[in-house]
């Protein structure tokens, strides 16, 4: 509610979360203050950290220890409703430190789903196939990932997923023929997910 909480109790560090208020003071015994800043936060709407700064200093890192936290003075939390947008936190070097004998939890397991906006393509059209992937996590989980579309063994595109998909729209002049695609997708460096390759999807392209 705060803005951070003790995910790993005993480690002597929190985990930041997006706050519920815009505004929160914390007094400690010796008189000094810590002040949490967080414009537009409300409890009843689902918001995301977009950027967080500690003392002044802008970080990526989702944690903090309680002996920093406590002499930090400010805390700015600049807020998201799009969780997909935000690339805040992500990344092995954001995540907070393992307790010792802690077990890591396993890899989410992803899943594609390649669809073609119609199963055929004139050679040369102004109007070419879109190809869409969508990719889900299990357990559910954003994607951080990137998709990279494929035809046989040529890669066509590598496209960020954003809100679990990615687009590559194909070329006028694609070669003519059944043409097959697949969408792999490949986790973003640090994501504890598996990669994945969708079925294959055939659009036939044809000459006037």
């Amino acid at each position: 509610m705060r803005g951070f909480f003790e995910a790993q109790p005993g480690s002597g560090n929190y985990v930041f979360s997006a706050p519920m208020f815009p505004k929160a003071v914390i007094t400690q015994p010796d008189g000094t203050r810590l002040t949490l800043n967080a414009p537009g936060a409300k409890a009843s709407t689902i918001q995301y950290i977009d950027t967080l700064s500690v003392a002044g200093e802008k970080t990526g890192r989702s944690w903090i220890s309680h002996h920093d936290l406590l002499s930090a003075g400010t805390v700015n939390f600049r807020l998201t409703t799009d969780g997909a947008s935000s690339t805040w936190g992500r990344g092995a070097e954001n995540r907070p430190p393992a307790v010792p004998g802690a077990l890591e939890a396993p890899a989410a397991t992803s899943a594609v789903r390649l669809k073609a906006s119609d199963d055929a393509q004139w050679y040369g059209t102004e109007d070419p196939v879109r190809l869409t992937a969508e990719v889900t996590l299990d357990p559910r989980a954003e994607p951080a990932g990137t998709v990279v579309f494929r035809s046989g063994g040529q890669k066509l595109a590598a496209m960020p997923v954003r809100a679990g998909k990615a687009a590559c729209t194909l070329k006028p002049d694609t070669t003519v023929g059944n043409r097959k695609f697949t969408a792999e997708y490949v986790p973003a460096e640090g994501e504890r997910a598996t990669g994945s390759t969708s079925d294959t999807v055939v659009v036939k392209v044809r000459k006037h």
